[in-house]
């Protein structure tokens, strides 16, 4: 629920390197951009929003689908190179309520091609707010679910890439941000 606390989990892959002790910097060298516009100001916003209008979620996954190749390579002391991503291709997964066909045609969208942007915010006050910006997400998967005794679909939304960097000099599918 909105109100709950934020749980995030994240899950890494990587070959083991050896130990050393990471430098701390002296002055923390923070990017000086505005938080998303569903973060700022004192109103309290949707949790969840795809193409600009609220959804009624009550759960949702990012999942980044990635493949990491660790090719061989006998020229190395371990015998493989570093690892290298193979492919990625992120997805967002959720369970709105149904609602009528005119109020949102997912099946329409899938066979459109459309492509939707997504917020995904959490928290209200300073210091414990998350928001999750999705420039570019299009549906590609709709099924039926049930929510106790009301109608809900499963709908999952390829998070595509953004083509060009954003003003804050940002490019990628999708952007975290914490304040």
């Amino acid at each position: 629920s909105s109100s709950g606390a934020i749980i995030a989990t994240f899950t890494g892959t990587g070959v083991f390197a050896g130990e050393t002790d990471a430098a701390v910097p002296a002055q923390p060298n923070l990017a000086s951009h505005a938080p998303p516009l569903v973060l700022q100001g004192s109103n309290i916003s949707e949790a969840f929003l795809i193409n600009r209008r609220p959804l009624p979620v009550s759960q949702f996954a990012l999942a980044t689908n990635a493949t990491v190749e660790t090719p061989d390579d006998p020229n190395s002391l371990a015998g493989f190179m570093p690892a290298i991503i193979g492919s990625r291709a992120p997805s967002l997964t959720c369970d709105p309520l149904q609602t009528l066909v005119a109020t949102r045609d997912t099946l329409a969208a899938i066979l459109a091609g459309t492509v939707y942007t997504g917020v995904i915010r959490g928290g209200y006050t300073s210091g414990n707010r998350v928001g999750l910006t999705l420039p570019r997400l299009q549906p590609i998967e709709r099924g039926d679910s049930e929510r106790g005794q009301l109608l809900a679909e499963s709908l999952q939304l390829r998070v595509l890439p953004t083509p060009t960097q954003d003003s804050n000099t940002r490019d990628g599918d999708y952007i975290l941000s914490f304040s």
